[in-house]
């Protein structure tokens, strides 16, 4: 598994996979599903319980997205059930043992 201090992409993870993502405001645990096309399952923030969602990569706050990326200081967007979520800055990323 591929997890560096500034981020990782998340076609480098194997399927079961869990994180813990902490942003300026929240913190989220994630499990990956499907590292291929990043389907993970995700609970925290804005999702008190687990749901499905495609993690689409993460950005700087404007348009540009850095495809299938997370990265500190960047913000990760989450694609559930249509709707697209942005988080706050990502402060740090732990795998769950």
């Amino acid at each position: 598994m591929d997890i560096s201090t500034e981020g990782f992409a998340i076609d480098s993870l194997e399927a079961g996979t869990a994180l813990t993502i902490q942003t300026a405001n929240s913190e989220y645990r994630f499990v990956v599903v499907d590292a291929t096309d990043g389907r993970v399952v995700v609970a925290g923030g804005a999702f008190p319980h687990a749901v499905s969602a495609v993690l689409q990569g993460s950005s700087a706050g404007g348009s540009l997205l850095k495809t299938r990326w997370v990265g500190v200081g960047l913000r990760m967007k989450l694609l559930v059930d249509g709707t697209r979520f942005v988080t706050s800055r990502v402060r740090s990323i732990s795998r769950v043992h």
